[in-house]
This record gives C-alpha cells, structure tokens and sequence, in this order.
C-alpha cells in the first residue's frame, strides 16, 4: 500500500514538474527554465529515473509474457533482430525503407506501413523516434526486428499529438526493404 501511494506520489510530481517546465519553456528563455538549486534538480533527477525504471519494469515484464528475447542497449532500445539480412549494417547517412507496424503495449495500433505507406528516412537526420533510428542501425538489408523504445527514445511527455499518447512505449516490428547510400547519389 505504502509502494503504491509512494509511486503515485512520483508520478504525480514528475507531471507537475514536467507540466511546469513546459508552460515555463514558452515564456522564457531555456537558461531561465534552468532549476536553480540543487533541490529543484535532485528532484528532476529522482523523478526522471524513477519514470526510466519504471518504463524498464514494465518493458522486462511484457517481454516475459511473450516470452520474447530481447536486448537492451546503453540508451534503453530493448531490440531483436528477426531474421539477419545481407549486407551492410546501417549506417548515418544512409536512406531507409521500412516496411513496419507500431503499436502500444497494451496492443493499440498506431501505425503501419499497410496503412500510411513505408517509411523511408535518413539515417542520423532526426526526422524519426531516437529509439528507431538507433534501431535500424542494428540491421541490415532484408533484415527484420523487433524494437520496443521506451517514451524517453520515442515521442516522450508529448505523444505525437496523433496516435501516440504522452510517455507511451512503443512496439515496432520492422523489416528492411531498402538501403541507400544518398552519398553516392
């Protein structure tokens, strides 16, 4: 009962103080915004890794559920890799073609390429979630993985403001149908 107030508590003090920070971020510069003692980051700080530890818990209980074999890297991108493709491993710079599926972790749909097209970017350009360009990284041509990226590597406190809600952790299955060099174009 005491764990259950207690993370409530954090939750609750995380939103305010992430809710804070974005109504003040429009009204004043980024140094203003800055916490100004101590407390005021130790407390960020607390309920900043209290929320990553939290997104990791939840991440290593489904993935049990499934009984899916995943990997976590440093950033916190839990990845397996499907099937190996040939080729190259990804690299910045390059362009991608993906044919994909996002979804959440309660299974609500969000995305595919079935029904938005596929996804095509460059690698490095930051035109995607951080967790799934760190991702397509791992692959290569005519690979196909699985990628769950917690809120912090994908479209965090905001959601997309589409189809993603605040701090949702996102389930993508990708396969790689393209690899370009755009250098050598």
């Amino acid at each position: 009962m005491k764990l259950k107030l207690f993370s409530g508590l954090v939750n609750n003090l995380a939103a305010m103080l992430s809710s804070l920070i974005l109504v003040a971020c429009g009204t004043a510069t980024i140094e203003q915004n800055r916490p100004k003692d101590n407390k005021e980051k130790e407390a960020l700080l607390l309920a900043n890794k209290y929320m990553v530890k939290k997104d990791v818990d939840i991440i290593k209980a489904y993935c049990l559920r499934r009984k899916w074999n995943l990997k976590e890297t440093d950033s916190g991108l839990w990845y397996e890799i499907i099937q190996k493709g040939n080729g190259d491993t990804v690299n910045t710079g390059m362009q991608v073609t993906l044919k994909y599926k996002v979804e959440l972790l309660d299974g609500t749909f969000c995305y595919s390429s079935d029904s938005s097209g596929y996804k095509i970017f460059s690698v490095g350009a930051g035109n995607v979630e951080a967790g799934l360009d760190e991702g397509v990284r791992l692959m290569k041509m005519g690979s196909s993985a699985r990628f769950i990226i917690p809120p912090h590597l994908a479209f965090g406190l905001m959601g997309d403001n589409k189809r993603i809600p605040s701090r949702s952790i996102e389930v993508y299955t990708v396969e790689m149908l393209k690899v370009e060099n755009i250098k050598k174009r």
